[in-house]
């Protein structure tokens, strides 16, 4: 089945949407939040797992390695959502059309939609024009491999840390192939933090007419950095809603610091982690240091979930979310009104055109 997209209601005063994303007989609604298996509200339900081309022969070469694979995908699909599978491909050879094959075979029966798969060793391992041609021959092999079989949709993927100067030919490729939605790979970054690139990518949709024919998924977003000596941080990952950003994916990248870094986290480890407060829109330290750390992220999708239901219903009635955003006291504090601003402005004059 194919992903049916319609916008219901549009913030003029913010970039967000409230559209309604179908396949078959399921709906999620945006701005969203994603889930896991784990947790029992939510629409979208997001299943990430690795994939490199050692695992792809063992696939290929021994039925239970790939027993062993479907089923821990299978176990964590939820009937009553839009399950959204992941791959993410580590390794920097581009695979031959056998083991693209066994790649899409893994996410198809499984996915509601097929989404290229996250190529982060590609983008670190190369830079230039054999940056982009080895992106473009692995996404072009992976888009002419669904297309054999395909009665799903396509969603493309951008990675963002690959130059802003290529996001144009990712655009204009996809576009070329009728792909429309897209998945950004903050690969453990901030999209917040890096506004411009996010100002480049948005720019590109609206020269090709096609930011109202899909909708835009962030990966592996950065929540913020807890090292400050603070009791609660501006959440930037939830805070890319009003930026445009229409459904907040999870960061699944642990993260990659020095040990003395490494050292000075587990010595705050006794504090316990840091809860969404839909309050102030930060994460603040709990009042029961001892929660575990798993549960805290749990309760933080159902939150953050929670939380977009909200932000649909402001918009519903109020027809902007502006008001409601500037009450909360991070967002004032960090003017994120004030960067939203400046962020449609950059847009519209690049483009010549309002956004919406």
């Amino acid at each position: 089945m194919k992903l049916s997209i319609k916008t219901k209601e549009v913030d003029e005063e913010l970039l967000m949407r409230v559209l309604d994303i179908k396949v078959g007989g399921k709906k999620a609604t945006t701005p969203s939040k994603s889930v896991n298996a784990y947790v029992e509200t939510g629409e979208m339900n997001e299943i990430h797992k690795g994939i490199t081309l050692e695992k792809i022969n063992e696939i290929n070469e021994d039925n239970r390695t790939e027993r062993y694979f479907n089923r821990n995908i299978s176990k964590e699909m939820k009937d009553n959502s839009l399950n959204l599978v992941f791959l993410r491909y580590n390794d920097s050879i581009i695979p031959d059309e056998i083991s693209m094959e066994t790649i899409v075979d893994l996410q198809y029966h499984y996915t509601d939609a097929l989404i290229v798969p996250s190529i982060p060793a590609i983008v670190k391992e190369y830079t230039g024009e054999t940056l982009l041609n080895r992106m473009l021959s692995f996404i072009a092999l992976y888009v002419e491999t669904v297309e054999k079989m395909n009665n799903k949709s396509i969603i493309g993927m951008i990675p963002s840390k690959m130059p802003r100067q290529f996001i144009p030919n990712l655009i204009k490729y996809y576009h070329s192939n009728d792909i429309t939605s897209f998945v950004i790979d903050s690969d453990g970054s901030s999209l917040y933090s890096n506004s411009s690139w996010l100002n480049s990518f948005k720019r590109e949709l609206n020269k090709v007419k096609i930011e109202d024919e899909g909708f835009i998924y962030n990966l592996n977003p950065n929540p913020g950095k807890f090292m400050k000596k603070k009791d609660s941080v501006l959440a930037k990952d939830f805070i890319l809603l009003p930026f445009g950003v229409d459904v907040i994916g999870n960061n699944h990248i642990p993260l990659k610091l020095p040990t003395d870094v490494w050292n000075q986290i587990l010595a705050q480890r006794n504090k316990g982690p840091r809860i969404f407060n839909k309050g102030d829109y930060s994460y603040s330290r709990p009042e029961n240091e001892n929660i575990d750390y798993k549960v805290a992220k749990n309760n933080n999708m159902t939150a953050q979930y929670e939380e977009s239901l909200t932000l649909q219903k402001v918009i519903k009635e109020e027809n902007t979310a502006i008001d409601y955003l500037q009450s909360k006291e991070k967002i004032k504090e960090e003017n994120v009104i004030g960067n939203i601003e400046k962020f449609k402005r950059r847009i519209a004059k690049d483009t010549g055109t309002s956004l919406f």
